[in-house]
Order: C-alpha cells, then structure tokens, then sequence
C-alpha cells in the first residue's frame, strides 16, 4: 500500500534531489500498527529517493552501547548511518505531522555534511569536553518542535564524538517521567546529570548557554567530589 499521493510523491522526489550522499536508515520496529505504517512511508522514501537512501529494518535488539543516558525502549525508533558511522542522532517515535518534514531536512543535511550553526557555535561545539545529551519532547501537531529538535541534532553533527539528540513523540510515549504539558521540550544532560530543562522556543545561542553552564556545573561538582 502506498502510503502518499500522487502530489505527495512529486514533493518528496524534489526534496530528495538535494541529496547528494547516500544515508542510510536503521529503522528498529515492532509488529504493531505505527510500525507497520512506518515501514510503509520508509519504503516509499526510499524508492523515491534515486538510491541516495537505504533502509535496514532491525527487530528487538538495541545497540545500547551507542546510546547515552536512560535507554528509549519505545518502537518505532529511527536512527542514521552515514559514511559507514552511526551519528548521535535518534528518533523515538515515528516522525509524523510537522515532525516528518524535520526529518526529511535532517536526511538532506546529514546527506550534503552541512549543518546550521553559525561558525562561532560549531567552534563552541567542537570544543566541548564532557558528553552532553540533548532530549527534546516533542508532538506532530506543535510547529515549533521541529526548531528545537533542529538545534539539537546539529549541535550533535558538528561534534558527534560528545553530543548526542534525540527526540521523543510524547504522543507515542507512555512513560511517565516524560509527560509534559507544554512542548518543545528540551533536557541538557551532562555527564548523565540533568543539567537544565527549557520549555517552548529558544535560539541556537541560548542552547549553547545551557550547555556551557551545564558543563561549568558538572565540572565544579567533579572537583567538589575530588576534594573529599
């Protein structure tokens, strides 16, 4: 079954002529319903996609070493290979409504190796020393999530040996610990510490703001604790 118009393939073919290397997608799956339909939207993207994409269905089994921080037991769960390398980069929950066109710009970026930040903040990036996990809460119906979710995944890509997104569908997710009333929602955890929590919009320079007094936090509580 075809999950798009005949409309719908014609825009997805365009976007994806901007890709220019192949990505690959790990998709890791369930038996029900939302993953059967994601497999389905996947399938067709990368048919769609000239052979710039490819799809690897996985099953139970969860590469828990790559992962920072709590694990996201949630299926469908997407994450993406390029160059042969797992970037810092997952999506829990099927990315749907607003969160489906972020995740088509994200395959066109990590496809042309580009990212947002401005050159004084990829420099930050690149030069942070501790490992940072940025969680944003998101839901397909909030058109502001797909900014958050944005800054954090290119925060990842400029320094994918310490920084690690992800985003989770707070629709799709019946954990308590990550009900929220208001989305975007960001989490900055540093050295597996939560650091700082920012609901709604905010810009690329104040993320770097919490990330920075998240690191100068988790380096003051390491000397406290080397001076006991």
């Amino acid at each position: 079954m075809n999950p798009f118009s005949a409309r719908d393939r014609q825009a997805l073919r365009e976007m994806c002529r901007f890709l220019v290397k192949p990505v690959e997608i790990w998709a890791f799956l369930d038996d029900g319903p939302v993953s059967r339909e994601l497999y389905d939207v996947l399938t067709c993207l990368v048919q769609l996609s000239g052979g710039k994409l490819c799809l690897k269905i996985l099953g139970a089994s969860y590469l828990a070493e790559s992962t920072p921080g709590p694990q996201v037991c949630l299926r469908p769960l997407l994450r993406i290979v390029q160059g042969g390398e797992l970037l810092p980069l997952e999506i829990a929950g099927a990315p749907t409504g607003y969160q489906y066109g972020a995740f088509i710009e994200l395959l066109v970026a990590v496809s042309q190796g580009r990212h947002q930040l401005s050159p004084a903040l990829e420099n930050f990036a690149k030069n942070l020393k501790l490992n940072v996990l940025l969680e944003v809460l998101v839901s397909p119906t909030c058109p502001y999530s797909p900014h958050v979710v944005r800054l954090a995944q290119h925060f990842a890509l400029s320094n994918p040996g310490r920084v690690y997104a992800r985003s989770v569908d707070v629709t799709q997710v019946a954990l308590s610990e990550r009900s929220v009333s208001v989305v975007p929602c960001l989490t900055v955890q540093v050295q597996g510490q939560i650091r700082h929590r920012h609901q709604g919009m905010l810009t690329a320079g104040e993320l770097a703001g919490f990330i920075d007094a998240g690191e100068r936090e988790a380096r003051a509580y390491a000397r406290g604790i080397g001076n006991h």
